[in-house]
């Protein structure tokens, strides 16, 4: 049985294990057409490692500094480019255009500001309508009230129960039941 091209291009580089390498070599003494293809692989390995010798060398030092004296570069235009005026820079603005102009320019911002105390007024004086709904969590487990409907979660023989309330408006029992070991979590959370 012939070996493959796969063996023989790896045999032919040297780079057969021990065992594989001993059993193509016998075959390769013994067959002209596999000793052929086998020759040609290392003409071609050969050749390529003279190429490879031939690649001019590469400035890594120069290149280096290249890129750093670029990215200097890129950082200082951005600099210029995003560069935030004055806190009182308006005052020249001002000055260099004539009262009316400059107030007329102002008229949309000052509309604005307007709108916004207005409804800041309006909300803190709305007065927020009683909630129906209760959620509270006691030793026997968590419960949901709404007037006259009312919604349990019991926890069972449990001592060690742990309880969290988000501010979502959520609350949840985490607990291990004593006669199963189970983890039990409920989570009720209202809407």
């Amino acid at each position: 049985m012939h070996p493959t091209e796969t063996e023989l291009a790896l045999y032919a580089g040297g780079e057969l294990g021990w065992i594989g390498r001993r059993r193509v070599r016998r075959h390769v003494e013994a067959c002209g057409r596999c000793r052929e293809e086998a020759g040609t692989f290392a003409a071609l390995r050969a050749s390529a490692a003279r190429d490879l010798r031939e690649t001019p060398e590469v400035a890594w030092n120069g290149l280096a500094a290249e890129m750093k004296a670029n990215i200097r570069l890129g950082l200082e235009a951005g600099a210029c480019v995003t560069e935030t005026p004055a806190p009182w820079a308006w005052l020249g603005y001002l000055r260099e255009v004539s009262w009316g102009h400059a107030f007329l320019g102002q008229v949309p911002a000052l509309a604005g500001i307007a709108l916004l105390l207005t409804a800041g007024v309006w909300m803190a004086r709305r007065e927020t309508p009683p909630a129906g709904l209760v959620m509270q969590a006691s030793g026997e487990g968590i419960e949901m009230v709404d007037g006259e409907r009312a919604l349990s979660l019991m926890n069972g023989r449990t001592a060690d129960v742990t309880y969290s309330v988000s501010a979502q408006g959520g609350v949840r029992a985490r607990y291990v039941d004593s006669d199963t070991g189970y983890v039990t979590i409920n989570h009720v959370y209202a809407q």
